[in-house]
């Protein structure tokens, strides 16, 4: 698709979502900024207060996660990464791990 087609359509599709969203806006009151930052921090601190628990094995050398609890969409894990906003976190063991029996 040619750059000036494809730059008209973008701008189409901008146009139709704004106008979009004034529709569904009209007769919505706008929310103070003072109350949007108040209940983001709210929200941040909610997720502070709740611990993201994680469960490890370890196998043939190799690192096992899981998520112990429901950590939301922000939150994935899978073998020994973990995801999280975005952000890559690789768990590797120490060649002398040994694991402890309870």
């Amino acid at each position: 698709m040619p750059p000036d087609t494809t730059q008209a359509l973008l701008d189409d599709f901008e146009r139709s979502l704004n106008e979009f969203l004034e529709r569904e806006a009209y007769g919505f009151d706008e929310l103070p900024a003072s109350t949007f930052f108040e209940l983001m921090a709210e929200i941040e601190r909610e997720k502070m207060e709740q611990p993201i628990e994680l469960e490890a094995d370890i196998t043939d050398g190799e690192i096992q996660l899981a998520l112990l609890n429901n950590a939301g969409a922000s939150v994935k894990v899978q073998r020994n990464e973990i995801i999280v906003e975005g952000r890559r976190i690789l768990v590797h063991p120490k060649s002398s791990l040994s694991v402890a029996v309870r």
